[in-house]
């Protein structure tokens, strides 16, 4: 019910300040959809670019999964569908780009996800802890893969092996969780593509992969073909 121009707000080019990013965190965790769209509405009427609601709903988005306890495919779903209300403002910044940013808020509103507070492991050389994040989705240790994939984020070592690793990982398990190639893929973006990055993007993957189904009854034929020799 609220008005909105949307060819005004299309061009919107004021990055979110930290009270723009607390209000609209609050939204994403409102009460009501009423209430969410209505804050998310007054942070665009304030200013704020389209990239900037999107990169806070899919921090939000991110920050849930990197809490998951379970293959969480609504979860999984909502990151999804925020990183492309993201990627899509990337070449196309019209007024039509406004209902899936607004959609992709509802969404996350609309499933209630806990959020623990980021917990982080660094200790290790950048070699070790890219290590110790493949043995802890090996052993399906989750809350240590994400604190392992914090750590290295937040020493500030390159992303891109980080990426590669990960994605490696969760093409292994493709044949049973293939939703973990299109989330490997939007994380990619998340934090080598997208500023300002979404920092728990890999830390969410991570854990994702820790508890994932499995089922890699064909991967030693497309190891033998695509070798693990970079890691």
């Amino acid at each position: 019910k609220e008005k909105l121009d949307l060819e005004a707000v299309a061009g919107n080019a004021v990055p979110p300040d930290d009270a723009d990013r607390s209000a609209l965190r609050a939204a994403l965790r409102g009460a009501s959809p009423e209430a969410c769209a209505r804050r998310v509405i007054e942070s665009l009427k304030r200013g704020v670019s389209l990239d900037g609601v999107a990169s806070v709903a899919v921090e939000e988005a991110a920050a849930r999964l990197s809490s998951a306890n379970l293959y969480d495919l609504p979860a999984l779903h909502a990151f999804l569908y925020a990183d492309t209300a993201r990627w899509v403002l990337r070449f196309s910044k019209t007024h039509t780009r406004v209902f899936p940013l607004l959609q992709a808020c509802l969404l996350l509103q609309a499933q209630k996800r806990p959020v623990d507070a980021p917990v982080a492991m660094s200790s290790g050389d950048e070699a070790a802890l890219r290590s110790g994040i493949r043995a802890a989705i090996e052993s399906r240790a989750s809350e240590e893969a994400s604190a392992r994939t914090r750590g290295y984020v937040s020493k500030g070592y390159p992303l891109a092996p980080l990426v590669a690793m990960l994605g490696y990982d969760a093409c292994r398990d493709a044949p049973a969780s293939g939703h973990n190639v299109e989330l490997a893929s939007a994380g990619a973006d998340e934090v080598l593509v997208h500023r300002p990055p979404a920092p728990d993007a890999l830390p969410a993957l991570a854990r994702i992969l820790s508890v994932c189904p499995r089922d890699r009854s064909a991967w030693d034929v497309l190891e033998a073909r695509f070798p693990l020799t970079s890691f």
